[in-house]
C-alpha cells in the first residue's frame, strides 16, 4: 500500500499482517509413563504424542533415537518419520523397546528435518525412562 508523507512523496507501507516463520513443537501425552516398571527380558511399547505447535508445515521431518543402552535398554527401530503435519496437527510416536537387562535406563529421542539437521537443538526431546526388574513389585 502506498502512503504520502509530510513532504507529499509517496512511500510504501509496511504489510504488518506477514507472519513471521514460527516453528515449534509441543509435547501432549506420553504411554506408559515415565519411571515404570518392566520385566526383565519383555519388550513394551513406549509413544509419545507431539504437536506441531508453530505456524509452518512439517514435511520430511522424522524424530531419531539419539541415546540409549546398546544391549540393555534399546528400541526396535531408531528412526521414525512423521507425516506431513499442519500448525496444530498432532502426531503419535509408537516404538517397540527391548529390555534384557535390571537397571534403570533412560532414551533419547529428537526431530530432524529431510536434510538431516536438528531441528530444535535446544530443547529436550523426547525421553523413556524404566526400572528393568527382575520381579514386579505390587506396591
Amino acid at each position: 500500500m502506498l502512503f504520502q508523507n509530510k513532504k507529499g512523496k509517496s512511500k510504501k507501507q509496511e504489510n504488518s499482517d506477514v507472519l513471521e516463520v514460527h516453528d515449534d513443537s509441543m509435547f501432549i501425552s506420553e504411554n506408559p509413563p515415565d519411571g515404570v516398571s518392566i520385566l526383565v527380558g519383555t519388550s513394551f511399547e513406549k509413544s509419545w504424542t507431539i504437536k506441531n505447535n508453530g505456524n509452518i508445515i512439517w514435511n520430511g521431518r522424522y524424530l531419531e533415537c539419539v541415546e540409549d543402552v546398546p544391549e540393555f535398554f534399546y528400541p526396535q527401530k531408531r528412526r521414525v518419520n512423521i507425516p506431513k503435519l499442519n500448525p496444530g496437527e498432532k502426531f503419535t510416536l509408537k516404538v517397540k523397546y527391548f529390555a534384557k537387562v535390571e537397571g534403570n535406563y533412560f532414551s533419547q529421542w529428537k526431530m530432524f528435518d529431510e536434510n538431516g539437521r536438528m531441528v530444535f537443538p535446544k530443547k529436550k526431546g523426547l525421553g523413556v525412562y524404566v526400572r528393568v526388574v527382575k520381579t514386579k513389585s505390587f506396591v
